[in-house]
């Protein structure tokens, strides 16, 4: 059965949307593969950069020239492939696609990702596994604004000294009091601690990452914590010999070494009970809803409340038990956490743990909570002349990339602008018009 154009301008769509069937993406590659001209499309149209400027350049079009682009698209476009020896004309068959056709299939593509606002900018791991052979990988620039070391961050300990693990060496060795820290790549390892049946289970130390930040810490027990940007852990200096305790704010993911002594997250106005699992803690102040995520094990999430006759919503609940791919929320207004109970939501954990292999993850994200979370990878302060747009975005993208290159692609909804003004790197957000 031929190719026709509107069929591969849907395959190609549905790749974008992480929705192709294993035989629609056995059949979509087949035709890649099929010619050269194929799969330089394939690859052009499965290219971030390639999507975005188009959408910029299609967007504009009128509605004739779009509704004049669909029409074409509902006809089996032949390629020539030899001159016919009576008429001297080339001769067609339904092989592969021409030149103009494949022209419509980015329009289609691009006009349809218009249509739904959606940028998905790195297929899921299965489709880009199988697509390998005929897509284009390009070595992504690394940016000034994320080129954040561990220097961005400070450790502070118990008896206020402050260290900044930027300035230690891989391999290097600090004995702080009773604490001995390892520095490894990307993150601290201690060694060893203080005695559990000492006071010294009291006397916390506090490890921060600003604004770019990032780094591992690995805790003596064997849990690993990964802090985000603009976030922070305080630990003890030992844990206790029945309970494991630490304090957490920002965006952490714990994998929590399974002990039988019982491990306690303590955030602002949620606290969790493990005994073994991995999960991402994410409660920033200025964030409407405090979340707890949990990929693998099991969770105990509960909250103190004081005004039990105030729970808003028939299924709020001060005390659950997360499964994986769970998670829970409440409120983070004072009222909120006063009132509110938990709500627990089924998620997509890969887009919530993005932020650990490098990407930001927008799923169906409005304007503010979506510059929010580029402020704290790029310090820029966003800012809403006219009010915040009502667009929301979903899309997948390298936070190695320049926040100039993300506004620009983010600008290709057609909704909204954004205009990055130096020195102070503010960024004026306004709808278009």
């Amino acid at each position: 059965m031929p190719d026709t154009v509107k069929k591969i301008a849907h395959l190609i769509l549905k790749y974008w949307r992480q929705e192709l069937e294993e035989e629609e993406l056995n059949e979509l590659l087949d035709w890649a593969n099929q010619s050269a001209a194929n799969k330089e499309t394939f690859a052009r149209l499965t290219d971030p950069d390639f999507l975005v400027s188009h959408l910029r350049e299609l967007t504009s079009l009128k509605q004739d020239m779009r509704d004049r682009i669909w029409s074409e698209l509902q006809m089996p476009v032949a390629e020539p492939v030899a001159d016919d020896p009576v008429t001297d004309k080339p001769k067609r068959k339904l092989l592969s696609i021409s030149f103009t056709a494949r022209k419509y299939i980015a329009a289609a593509v691009v006009l349809s990702a218009a249509g739904l606002l959606v940028f998905k900018l790195v297929p899921s791991r299965s489709v880009a596994s199988k697509a390998a052979a005929v897509t284009v990988t390009r070595e992504q620039p690394v940016p000034e604004e994320a080129l954040q070391s561990l220097a961005m961050g400070s450790i502070r300990f118990a008896d206020n000294s402050v260290l900044d693990p930027g300035t230690m060496q891989n391999g290097a060795i600090l004995e702080r009091g009773k604490l001995k820290l390892l520095k490894e790549p990307g993150g601290i390892r201690i060694l060893s601690a203080g005695n559990p049946h000492s006071p010294d289970s009291a006397l916390f130390n506090t490890i921060n990452t600003g604004v770019g930040g990032g780094y591992t810490l690995w805790l003596p027990d064997g849990t690993e914590v990964q802090l985000n940007a603009a976030s922070s852990l305080t630990f003890p200096v030992a844990f206790s010999a029945t309970r494991r305790v630490v304090q957490a704010s920002g965006e952490l993911y714990f994998t929590v070494h399974k002990k039988p002594v019982p491990f306690f997250v303590h955030t602002p106005g949620m606290n969790m009970e493990v005994l073994g699992t991995r999960f991402n803690v994410h409660v920033f102040p200025e964030e409407k809803l405090a979340t707890t995520t949990l990929e693998e094990g099991s969770l105990r999430v509960w909250k103190q409340l004081r005004h039990m006759e105030g729970l808003r919503s028939s299924n709020a609940k001060v005390d659950v038990v997360l499964v994986p791919g769970q998670q829970a929320q409440i409120s983070n207004f004072p009222q909120g956490a006063d009132m509110g109970g938990i709500r627990v939501e089924q998620v997509n954990v890969a887009e919530v743990v993005s932020w650990k292999t490098g990407q930001f993850s927008f799923s169906e994200m409005d304007c503010e909570t979506m510059a929010r979370q580029l402020s704290r990878w790029y310090g820029a302060k966003f800012e809403f002349p006219d009010g915040v747009p009502g667009t929301k975005f979903s899309g997948w993208f390298n936070r190695m990339e320049k926040l100039p290159a993300i506004l620009q692609s983010l600008e290709g909804t057609g909704e909204v602008m954004f205009r990055l003004e130096q020195p102070g790197n503010r960024v004026i957000v306004t709808a278009r018009q």
